[in-house]
């Protein structure tokens, strides 16, 4: 589970702000991530097959990269680690380059496991002053997840039997699908996004009936259902609801 953490971070990151502050010529700017925009995920498979994902600040400078994952599940997994433990200043390590140069290595509490790191930086104390970036983009995506909101996303939810379900909301609040359980949470956001991928093509979605009324499935390859729509009292009604949400799904961020 997500924990909400601003104000402790903000304390903390005020702190480490002014320790790390120091004169003399660097190639670190405060510009390079002030926005009012939050941070942000962008996870994509390279051309080497592999998955990796960047995070970035709300002007989408790219602040981490990860090492390449061979599934999208294993790459969502990364991208939760750091968004535990990218909002703790204590959790990234200036480490030096051989070329003379810094970054940033954004370490797992749990297991001291690197899960991102940043570009170079030509003096130490501009790797330093880039904790404060990297820090406000993740709590800044974290504020923006926990305020939900009237805009169109993806929420993933643990049960009380510890399995996990993703819901796609519309941009009124409306849930338009609620999936199946997953057993990871990281599981359930791969889900969604293969939902999207698909866009519930024809050959993924149909309209059914049951005792209750009319609603539409999105299913897997191998014939399950992955998610599921609410229910209607018409299939007319559940026929629009379908044609919305292959519309809406391309548009939204899942991550």
């Amino acid at each position: 589970m997500r924990i909400a953490t601003s104000i402790l971070t903000a304390l903390v990151l005020s702190l480490t702000t002014a320790a790390c502050a120091t004169s003399g010529a660097d190639d670190y700017t405060e510009g390079e991530d002030e926005s009012s925009a939050p941070g942000s995920v962008e996870l994509w498979q390279s051309t080497d097959g592999q998955f990796r994902f960047h995070f970035l600040s709300g002007n989408k400078n790219v602040l981490l990269t990860s090492e390449g994952y061979a599934t999208r599940t294993n790459a969502i997994n990364g991208v939760l680690s750091v968004l535990a433990n990218g909002v703790d200043p204590a959790q990234y390590e200036v480490a030096p380059s051989t070329n003379g140069k810094y970054f940033l290595r954004l370490h797992a509490a749990a297991n001291g496991q690197v899960i991102g790191f940043t570009q170079l930086y030509s003096t130490k104390s501009s790797a330093k002053r880039a904790i404060g970036s990297c820090v406000r983009a993740v709590t800044s995506y974290l504020d923006l997840v926990f305020a939900g909101g009237a805009r169109p996303h993806v929420e993933v939810a643990q049960d009380a039997d510890g399995t996990f379900a993703f819901t796609v909301v519309d941009a009124t609040g409306a849930v338009v699908m609620t999936s199946h359980r997953y057993a990871s949470e990281a599981s359930a956001w791969n889900g969604a996004f293969a939902i999207q991928a698909s866009a519930l093509a024809a050959s993924s979605c149909s309209v059914g009936q049951d005792a209750a009324g009319f609603n539409f499935t999105a299913t897997a390859e191998n014939g399950s259902v992955i998610a599921q729509s609410p229910t209607f009292a018409t299939r007319e009604e559940a026929d629009a609801a379908l044609a919305a949400a292959r519309s809406l799904l391309p548009s939204i961020d899942v991550l």
